[in-house]
């Protein structure tokens, strides 16, 4: 079965002994990495433009979408927050560069990674967010991207499982293209019994939130999966 996976850091991968569910549902149905797509802070548009970039069938898409608030940075492997320029993420990311993949620009499949300048990068963002960005366009861009992932899915005829935060869908929209979930993403609240520390696991979910996920998702698979396509036991 041909499943792809589009998300945030809810999403990521083990770096340790606890597996994530990503983890699980890679292993149970062979997915290869060009079919994960994922990303700190994923955004909405990210996940619309990558998806539409996916050329082989898909006989099943599960897609956590993102937040309103982040802005689309499409040649980074992470998406911003406005007031990412008042946070952290200076402070910490590496020997003051950052991965630029040049291929995602000019849209070519060959990936051309370079390193850009931190300060260069961020200069660069405070003229974006002076000249280019409002919240309620971001909103709208996100809205927009949300829209157009719904009927692209629905057009392609491709069964699909969203997981999504209620707080960041519109009162008037409604998914027509698949299952919603509105309980697996807030698993990975600071308020959640099943949250823990990244140093324990990379999407800050201990191994029992992490199977509950995988086996929810793994239900729903079964669920929207195509005719003639058999379950995995």
């Amino acid at each position: 079965m041909n499943i792809h996976i589009f998300g945030h850091s809810i999403c990521l991968q083990s770096e340790s002994n606890i597996q994530s569910f990503t983890d699980i549902l890679a292993n149970r149905y062979e997915i290869k990495p060009h079919q994960l797509h994922i990303s700190l802070c994923g955004s909405e548009e990210r996940i619309l433009y990558f998806l539409k970039k996916v050329k082989e069938p898909i006989d099943v898409v599960i897609i956590f979408h993102g937040d309103p608030g982040l802005v689309f940075v499409p040649p980074l492997e992470r998406d911003m927050h406005p007031y990412a320029l008042d946070s952290a993420f200076w402070d910490n990311t590496s020997n003051n560069v950052l991965k630029y993949f040049e291929n995602i620009t000019k849209d070519k499949s060959e990936i051309s990674l370079q390193k850009v300048s931190l300060a260069d990068f961020k200069k660069a963002y405070e003229y974006f967010l002076k000249y280019f960005y409002t919240k309620d366009l971001n909103t709208n861009r996100h809205y927009g991207a949300l829209i157009q992932i719904d009927q692209y899915l629905k057009y392609k005829n491709i069964p699909a499982i969203h997981c999504v935060l209620e707080y960041t869908m519109p009162t008037w929209f409604t998914f027509t293209s698949g299952i919603v979930d509105t309980e697996i993403t807030q698993i990975q609240n600071s308020s959640s019994i099943y949250r823990c520390d990244k140093r324990r696991s990379v999407n800050k979910i201990n191994q029992e939130g992490n199977k509950l996920i995988a086996d929810k998702l793994i239900n729903y698979i079964n669920m929207v999966r195509p005719a003639g396509i058999e379950p995995t036991f």
